[in-house]
């Protein structure tokens, strides 16, 4: 699959698995197979062997603070040196078991429902706008209300990409695009953001890189909706 800041034939992924009385609970999250993060993976996990699972987020707490960090470029586009991947997954497996054990819904614990459907869509990968488009449209016509279309983090290439897309798949359909947090700064993308209103573009993902509150702050400010 090709992206905006990468091409990859493979992914890989931590899948995490918490039991208790019969139930288990599942959270997953991107992490590169490099050590040390899978080290630090089987060696963090069995310290919740025992505890309760209601704590949620709490048991983070409790998290040794001597987790490793790899690089920018190490972490490519699975994380990012903030943020602890490894925690990630062990707190959705831990709030997937509570619900289950609840017989909640697992949205019940982050907070109200919105809605019961999402809408599942394909996802056009990068190529030139024109020819995405046209993939776009044949899953208008396969019955699709909704379309993914992949951006670059080239504004005027992505904004053609877009104008495409729409043309092509008409209105009523719902289009999101995913950067893959492409563009780096304000200057990249601002020129984009007029586009996406233009284009009526229901869900920007990822426009920005891990971390740039200011700038997805800056950005709702412009988009509709």
């Amino acid at each position: 699959v090709s992206y905006a800041t990468d091409t990859r034939a493979e992914f890989a992924i931590l899948v995490v698995e918490l039991v208790t009385d019969g139930l288990s609970g599942w959270g997953e999250v991107f992490l590169p197979r490099v050590e040390p993060l899978w080290s630090w993976a089987q060696r963090v996990t069995p310290l919740l062997v025992g505890q309760d699972a209601a704590l949620l987020d709490a048991l983070m707490d409790r998290w040794p603070a001597d987790r490793p960090k790899l690089g920018l470029k190490e972490c490519a586009t699975y994380c990012h040196p903030d943020v602890d991947c490894v925690a990630e997954a062990v707190s959705i497996a831990l709030h997937d078991l509570t619900a289950r054990v609840q017989g909640v819904r697992f949205a019940d614990l982050l907070g109200s429902v919105k809605r019961t459907i999402i809408p599942g869509m394909p996802v056009v990968a990068l190529r030139p706008p024109s020819d995405m488009a046209d993939e776009a449209a044949a899953w208008v016509r396969d019955g699709l209300g909704h379309v993914k279309i992949k951006l670059s983090g080239d504004a005027g290439l992505d904004g053609a990409r877009v104008r495409a897309v729409r043309a092509a798949v008409g209105e009523g359909i719902g289009l999101q695009v995913d950067a893959n947090g492409g563009y780096a700064d304000w200057e990249s993308a601002v020129s984009l953001l007029d586009v996406l209103n233009e284009s009526r573009v229901d869900v920007i993902e990822d426009l920005y890189d891990v971390g740039a509150v200011d700038l997805y702050r800056r950005a709702r400010e412009i988009l509709d909706g």
